[in-house]
């Protein structure tokens, strides 16, 4: 992305792939080098988590953004107040606004992708629990809440398999966030 507001200043976003990289590099050092994609289980196990008029926006916000003459990535920058409603807006900013909590999360053309691809690793995860798995994925999605994104996080991958688990009859799902400032 064309970067982030940080503390005043417009900086090279945090989240990027390189976050990856290393860490596939690392598991590779540690002899876990056996990675699969994600099996696609559809947008089903999403909306059971997310609000659909937010999953619609996600899906659309870049092409409309495009579409509207603006250029690069979709920044929020301001945000309904308080205590008003947060109703449906004709102009973009304002929409954008309504669905973020931060400066920090801009939306890029691959954003859906990664996060639809995102949330389809943790279900894939899921489904290998048993046997053990570890899902890596990126954007990491722990501060996503049901209708609004932030904190790099568009989809709440663990929230979305958490309640796949409960839909698949496990009584019990425990979530153990070690981010240095944990998910919402």
């Amino acid at each position: 992305g064309q970067g982030e507001f940080h503390q005043g200043r417009f900086v090279e976003c945090f989240e990027r792939p390189s976050r990856v990289a290393h860490i596939v590099s690392a598991l590779g050092e540690r002899g876990h080098g056996e990675f699969a994609g994600p099996e696609d289980h559809g947008l089903k196990p999403i909306l059971r988590v997310h609000d659909e008029d937010y999953v619609e926006f996600l899906r659309t916000i870049h092409d409309e953004w495009i579409a509207a003459g603006n250029e690069g990535d979709v920044m929020p920058y301001l945000w309904p107040v308080p205590g008003l409603r947060r109703m449906p807006h004709a102009n973009l900013n304002a929409t954008v606004g309504r669905y973020a909590f931060s400066s920090d999360t801009p939306i890029m053309a691959g954003t859906w992708r990664a996060a639809y691809q995102g949330a389809q690793t943790a279900l894939t995860a899921l489904d290998h629990a048993e046997t053990g798995a570890f899902a890596l994925t990126r954007p990491p999605g722990h501060h996503a809440h049901a209708g609004i994104f932030g904190g790099y996080c568009y989809l709440n991958n663990v929230a979305i398999a958490a309640q796949a688990a409960r839909d698949a009859g496990h009584s019990r799902v425990c979530v153990l966030d070690v981010d240095f400032h944990h998910g919402n």
